[in-house]
C-alpha cells in the first residue's frame, strides 16, 4: 500500500504481507516512483488577488527500508526526492524546476485482520510563493515536518492479489524564512491501492488524490495533487 508527497506527497505503504506468523521477522525494501499533477491555489493576503498554478507532469522517487518486526508490528524509514515543474504564467512567474527533498520514520500496527494504523514523521520541501503582489510571484523552498496518521483497510484479497484503500490526516509544522513565517497547516490524503506477490517480490500501483493547505504571513496556500504511485518491493530474511 502507498503516502506521503507523497507522505508529497510520501506514499502510505501495503499492509502486512498475507501469511506472516507471529514470528516471523525479515526485512523489506522498497522502491517507487509518482507522476503526478498539482495545482497551487494562491491569495495575497495584502491585495486580495488570486491565482492559479498548474503543473507539468511531476515525478518523485522514494526509496523505503522496512522492518516486518511479527503479524502486527512493522517499523519504517525512506528517503524521497521530488521533481516539481510548474506552467508559466505570463508576466508574473516563469517556468522553473524545482528538485525537493525528504526523509522519514514511522510504525505501522495491525488492528485487525484486515485493518492497520501507520504513523508516519517525515520532513519534505515543499514550496511556498514570495511576492511584492500577484503579479510577481517567485518560489521558494521551505523545510516542513510533518506528522500523519493513516488507515489502510484491506477491501479484498484473493490468493497473492490484494486490494486497499487508506484515507488520512496530516499535520505540517510551522517555519520560518528570512522573508516570512509559514504557518501550521493540514493534508488530507486518500488512495486505493492494488497488489500483487510473486514469490518473494510484490508489485504495487496507488492512485491518491490529496488536498495540503498551509498559509505563509503574505499568501494563502491551497494545493491540491492527484497522481499514480507504481512500485516494486523485496522481502528478504523470511
Amino acid at each position: 500500500m502507498a503516502e506521503e508527497k507523497f507522505e508529497g506527497k510520501a506514499p502510505e505503504e501495503s499492509a502486512a504481507p498475507a501469511g506472516v506468523k507471529d514470528s516471523d521477522a525479515f526485512g523489506i525494501l522498497r522502491a517507487t516512483t509518482d507522476l503526478f499533477y498539482s495545482a497551487m491555489d494562491v491569495k495575497d493576503r495584502t491585495t486580495g488577488e488570486t491565482a492559479e498554478i498548474l503543473s507539468r507532469i511531476n515525478h518523485a522517487y522514494q526509496f523505503t527500508w522496512e522492518q516486518q518486526w511479527d503479524k502486527k508490528n512493522r517499523t519504517f524509514l525512506f528517503y524521497r526526492t521530488e521533481k516539481h515543474s510548474y506552467e508559466a504564467i505570463e508576466d508574473k512567474m516563469p517556468t522553473k524546476t524545482y528538485n525537493l527533498q525528504g526523509f522519514g520514520v514511522g510504525y505501522q500496527r495491525k488492528l485487525r485482520d484486515r485493518l492497520d494504523l501507520r504513523f508516519t514523521g517525515r520532513i519534505q520541501e515543499r514550496l511556498f510563493i514570495r511576492a511584492t503582489s500577484i503579479t510577481d510571484l517567485k518560489m521558494e523552498r521551505a523545510m516542513i515536518p510533518e506528522l500523519n496518521l493513516a488507515p489502510i483497510y484491506n477491501l479484498y484479497s484473493k490468493g497473492p492479489f490484494s486490494l486497499y484503500a487508506d484515507l488520512g490526516l496530516g499535520y505540517l509544522m510551522s517555519s520560518k524564512t528570512s522573508n516570512y513565517n509559514i504557518k501550521a497547516g493540514n493534508r488530507y490524503f486518500a488512495g486505493l491501492s492494488i497488489t500483487q506477490r510473486i514469490k518473494d517480490f510484490q508489485l504495487l500501483s496507488r492512485t491518491y488524490y490529496s488536498v495540503e493547505n498551509q498559509d505563509s504571513s503574505i499568501m494563502t496556500k491551497t494545493t491540491k495533487d492527484f497522481g499514480i504511485n507504481l512500485g516494486v518491493t523485496w522481502s528478504f530474511g523470511k
